[in-house]
């Protein structure tokens, strides 16, 4: 019965998504990058709650480029640092700006195949080394991870350091909020024990119905 009822879901999602417009596919995928995104910067130990944002102009265009976009024009390259303008596909380099409203900073911003290729070798650094001695790549993977943790096992290796903080205080206000599978990718939690978690405070399950209704798209 559950393998039935999990076909059917899959079923009228998929369903969902043929329905979507192109428009709507983007700012779905825009308001779930900024949910992620907050998720993270909450995740963030070292410096408390901070604000992540990939930014970036084309210098030719100048068109603003959305996170979204600069995310989805990086080339899977781990020795090219360029994103690419959707408009008139020029690479240029974009950067994260992150910190708190009185403090923020603009710093490089690697695609996930930089940011793993860098990761060999820092396994034995704590994370206030990690952020002490390569601040950009300790960034980009809490952006692309969550954890560091996380980046490292992307690549089969084991990261043994304690990362602090209560993961499941920090993560109860996305509950039903993002995938129950979206929330496990970024924390050292499983999908089983969010759910969990979820079913426990009897808030339903996240369906892109409902990240469609948040988001203010009409179905």
């Amino acid at each position: 019965m559950l393998r039935m009822e999990t076909s059917q879901c899959q079923e009228t999602s998929l369903r969902l998504e043929q329905r979507l417009t192109l428009k709507q596919r983007k700012t779905l995928g825009q308001y779930e990058l900024g949910l992620r995104l907050l998720l993270v910067s909450l995740l963030n130990p070292l410096a408390g709650p901070m604000k992540y944002t990939p930014t970036g102009v084309c210098p030719k265009c100048h068109r603003e480029l959305t996170p979204l976009e600069i995310l989805a024009g990086f080339l899977p390259d781990p020795t090219d640092f360029r994103t690419v303008c959707p408009r008139c596909k020029t690479p240029f380099v974009p950067k994260l700006i992150w910190g708190k409203p009185d403090s923020r900073v603009e710093i490089p911003f690697f695609c996930q195949p930089q940011t793993v290729a860098q990761l060999r070798g820092l396994e034995s650094l704590s994370p206030e080394e990690f952020l002490r001695d390569h601040q950009v790549l300790y960034h980009s993977a809490i952006v692309h991870f969550g954890l560091l943790k996380n980046a490292f096992i992307s690549i089969g290796m084991v990261y043994l350091h304690d990362e602090g903080g209560d993961l499941r205080a920090k993560v109860s206000s996305f509950l039903g909020v993002l995938p129950d599978a979206v929330i496990s990718r970024y924390t050292d939690l499983s999908v089983h024990q969010i759910r969990r978690m979820r079913k426990k405070s009897g808030i339903p399950p996240c369906t892109r119905r409902e990240m469609l209704a948040a988001a203010s798209i009409e179905l």
